[in-house]
C-alpha cells in the first residue's frame, strides 16, 4: 500500500481501471476516491473535501426528479461535498469532478416495488467528466416517455446502463454519438427497436446487451453487429429474431468471447449460423432457438469454447405453446418433432469445454457438468466421458441408454464391472430410467458424499448393500423407486439429511425405524415392509407419506399428529384399532387413504364433515360403515 502511494505521487500518469466481466475500463488522470480538494467558500481551511459547486448542483436537480425512494438511497445527498454522497465517485486530479453515478437497483429482482421512480433529469449534462453511469432496473420516466436521447451528449461515458427502465419508442440514434462507450446495457428497456446503425459508431464498444428487445424488423443485423470489431460479450437474448444464417464474407468479430442467442426462433439448419466464425467464443447459450439438422463441422474449431448451451426451457411454464423454442427431439417436451437437432458432427475438437447443457432443465456451477436428460438418447455414451475427472453433475434421466461401456464410464446406464473405480466425484446424479442394472451401482461406493440421486426405473434387481446408506447420509434427495430392490432401512435412517425419499414399487423388507428428522416427503409404498409405524412417530416436516400395499401392523400412532401431514395413504397394509381425535384438529389433511385395513372405532369427529373425505371415501364405502368397524 505504501509504495503504490509513493508510486503516484512519483508519477502523474498513472492510470487505475475498473473492471466489469469482459469490460476493462482505465480512468485518465489519477486515482478515484471520495474525499477531494475544496471548491467552496465554507470548506474547511487546509483541505475539506468537495466538489464543484456546478456538478454538486446537477446531482440536486438529479434528486429533484426523483418522486420516490423507498431505500433512501439519497439521504446521503446533502451537504457541500457531493463526492460523499452515495452512489458519487470522484477523482482527485482536476480537483473532484463526478466521474461515476452508480445508482442501480439493490434489489433487481423486485424492481417492480423497490427502485427509483421519477425522471432522469437533463442537469446529468453538466456532469461533464462523467464516465460512468448505472440507473439500471428502476422505475424512471415511466413507461410512456421515451429513453433520453440527451445522454447521447455525454460523449466521455465509457459506461452506460438502463437495463430494466422501461422507455417507449425505440433506442435514439444519438446514442452513437458516445464514441468513447465500451460498455452498453440496454436489455429489456423498450419494446422494440427498427434501427440498430448507431452502434457502428462506437469503435471501443467491448459489451452490448439488447435482450428482451424485439429487433425483428432488422434482418441485416448480423452484418450491423459485424462492425463493431471490439465486440466482447453480446446478448441478443429474447430479441425476437428469426435467422442467424446470414453471409458474413469478412469476419470481424474475432474477439468476441460470450454470445447468447437465446430464445429466439431461428427455425433453421444449426451448420448455417454465422457464429460459427467466431472461434474466439468461450461462452455460446442458444437455449431454445429451434436450430435443427446436424452440427457437421461447424464446431471443428471452437477450440476456446467453455460452455455450450443447446437446451430447451428449464420447466413446461416457460413454454409459449404458439412456437416451438425447443432443441432436441424426440422428447416429451418438444412440441415440433420436424425440428430435430442432431448431435452428429466433428466434436473432437472441444478441448475447453466444461459445461454441455442439452437438456431441459438448466443448471450452474463453478465445475464440469453434463446434461443430457430428458432427450430419448439411444445407445450408450462413449468411453472418453470417463476423462471427465472435474465432473461433479450428470443429468441423463429420461433416456433409453443402454447396454455396457468398457471399464470407463459405466455409471449411468450399464452393467458395472466389479473392479471398476470412475475417476470423478458426483455431486448432484439423476439416472432415472437409465438402464443402470441388474446389480447394484458399485461405483457409487466412490462418490461420497453426494447430495442428489435419482436412479429410478433402472433396471436394477439386486440387494442394497450396507456402504451404500453411509454414501448417501448426506443426501437431501433420494429416489430408488420403480426396481425390483431387496434388503432393508438402516438402523441410522434418523441421522440422516434426506428431505425427500422415495424407495415405492420395490421388493424391500423388514421393520421401519425412526425417520430422518428432516424429511418431508416420503414413499415406501409397493414393498413388503412389516411391523409397527415408529412410536413415537417424530418428522415435524413430513407434509406427503404414502405406505400403502405393504405389511404394516399396529395402530396409527397418535404422535403423528405432531408432523405437518396433508397427504397420508396408509392403504392395504394390516392396521388396526382407531383413529386418533387429533387428526381431525390439529393436521391439515388434503388427502386421505386407508382403505383395505382393520381399523375399527369412531370416525375422527371434525373429519366427519369434512367435503374431501366425501370425495375420498366415494367408492370405497360410507362412513357409516366405517363407524361401525
Amino acid at each position: 500500500h505504501h509504495a503504490s502511494h509513493h508510486n503516484h505521487q512519483q508519477s502523474s500518469t498513472h492510470t487505475p481501471c475498473y473492471h466489469h466481466s469482459f469490460v476493462t475500463s482505465c480512468f485518465r488522470g489519477g486515482a478515484l476516491q471520495q474525499r477531494q480538494q475544496p471548491h467552496h467558500p465554507g470548506a474547511a481551511a487546509g483541505g475539506g473535501a468537495a466538489c464543484w459547486p456546478s456538478e454538486r448542483a446537477a446531482l440536486l436537480a438529479f434528486k429533484k426528479g426523483i418522486t420516490r425512494d423507498p431505500d433512501h438511497l439519497l439521504s446521503s445527498w446533502r451537504g457541500w461535498d457531493c463526492c460523499r454522497w452515495r452512489g458519487v465517485t470522484c477523482r482527485n486530479i482536476t480537483g473532484g469532478h463526478v466521474l461515476k453515478l452508480h445508482l442501480a437497483n439493490p434489489d433487481p429482482d423486485h424492481w417492480i416495488w423497490i427502485g427509483f421512480e421519477g425522471e432522469i433529469s437533463p442537469s446529468l449534462l453538466s456532469l461533464e467528466h462523467l464516465e460512468y453511469l448505472d440507473l439500471s432496473n428502476n422505475w424512471l420516466e415511466g413507461a410512456t416517455s421515451p429513453m433520453p436521447a440527451f445522454l447521447g451528449s455525454m460523449k466521455n461515458l465509457r459506461y452506460l446502463n438502463l437495463s430494466g427502465i422501461r422507455f417507449s419508442g425505440g433506442v435514439p440514434p444519438q446514442f452513437g454519438n458516445l464514441s468513447r462507450l465500451q460498455y452498453l446495457d440496454l436489455g429489456d428497456t423498450v419494446i422494440s427497436s427498427t434501427d440498430i446503425a448507431f452502434l457502428t459508431n462506437l469503435p471501443m464498444l467491448q459489451y452490448l446487451s439488447l435482450s428482451q428487445i424485439n429487433l425483428s424488423w432488422i434482418a441485416d443485423w448480423p452484418q450491423k453487429i459485424n462492425m463493431i470489431p471490439s465486440l466482447r460479450f453480446l446478448d441478443l437474448s429474447g430479441c425476437a429474431l428469426d435467422r442467424a444464417d446470414q453471409s458474413l464474407p469478412y469476419f470481424n468479430l474475432t474477439k468476441l468471447e460470450k454470445l447468447d442467442l437465446s430464445l429466439n426462433g431461428f427455425n433453421h439448419t444449426v451448420a448455417s449460423c454465422w457464429f460459427w466464425k467466431a472461434t474466439s467464443l468461450k461462452y455460446l447459450n442458444l437455449r431454445g432457438t429451434s436450430l435443427f439438422g446436424q452440427f457437421n463441422d461447424a464446431l471443428e474449431n471452437m477450440t476456446s469454447l467453455q460452455v455450450l448451451n443447446l437446451s430447451c426451457f428449464p420447466s413446461l411454464q416457460d413454454f409459449d405453446l404458439k412456437r416451438d423454442h425447443c432443441n432436441l427431439t424426440p422428447s416429451k417436451y418438444v412440441m415440433n418433432p420436424y425440428s430435430t437437432l442432431q448431435m452428429v458432427g466433428n466434436f473432437k475438437n472441444l478441448c475447453s469445454l466444461q459445461i454441455l447443457d442439452l437438456g431441459y432443465s438448466s443448471k450452474t456451477g463453478d465445475n464440469y457438468e453434463l446434461h443430457l436428460g430428458g432427450n430419448n438418447f439411444t445407445g450408450t455414451l462413449p468411453n472418453l466421458i470417463g476423462h471427465f475427472t472435474s465432473l461433479i453433475i450428470l443429468e441423463l434421466n429420461d433416456n433409453n441408454l443402454g447396454g455396457r461401456l468398457h471399464q470407463r464410464l459405466e455409471t449411468v446406464h450399464i452393467v458395472v464391472e466389479e473392479d471398476w473405480h470412475p475417476p470423478f466425484r458426483l455431486e448432484y446424479g439423476g439416472f432415472a430410467s437409465c438402464q443402470i442394472g441388474p446389480l447394484f451401482p458399485a461405483w457409487l461406493q466412490q462418490q461420497l458424499p453426494i447430495s442428489h440421486l435419482d436412479i429410478s426405473a433402472t433396471g436394477i434387481r439386486d440387494k442394497i448393500p450396507d456402504w451404500f446408506w453411509y454414501t448417501v447420509s448426506h443426501a437431501t434427495y433420494l429416489d430408488m423407486s420403480d426396481n425390483k430392490l431387496t434388503g432393508s432401512l438402516p438402523a441410522h435412517l434418523a441421522d440422516m439429511n434426506l428431505t425427500r425419499l422415495n424407495l415405492s414399487s420395490n421388493h424391500l423388507t423388514g421393520l421401519i425405524p425412526p425417520l430422518p428428522k428432516n424429511i418431508q416427503t416420503l414413499d415406501m409404498s409397493g414393498n413388503s415392509f412389516s411391523g409397527t409405524l415408529p412410536i413415537p412417530f417424530e418428522a415435524p416436516a413430513l407434509s406427503v407419506l404414502i405406505m400403502f400395499s405393504n405389511q404394516i401392523s399396529g395402530t396409527i400412532p397418535e404422535s403423528m399428529c405432531n408432523s405437518s401431514l396433508s397427504d397420508l395413504d396408509l392403504s392395504s397394509n394390516l392396521l388396526e384399532g382407531e383413529i386418533s381425535q387429533c387428526f381431525g384438529y390439529k393436521l391439515d389433511i388434503d388427502f386421505l387413504l386407508l382403505s383395505n385395513n382393520s381399523l375399527a372405532g369412531q370416525f375422527p369427529t371434525v373429519l366427519q364433515n369434512s367435503t374431501f373425505l366425501t370425495r375420498i371415501f366415494h367408492g370405497i364405502g360410507s362412513l357409516d360403515r366405517y363407524q361401525h368397524g
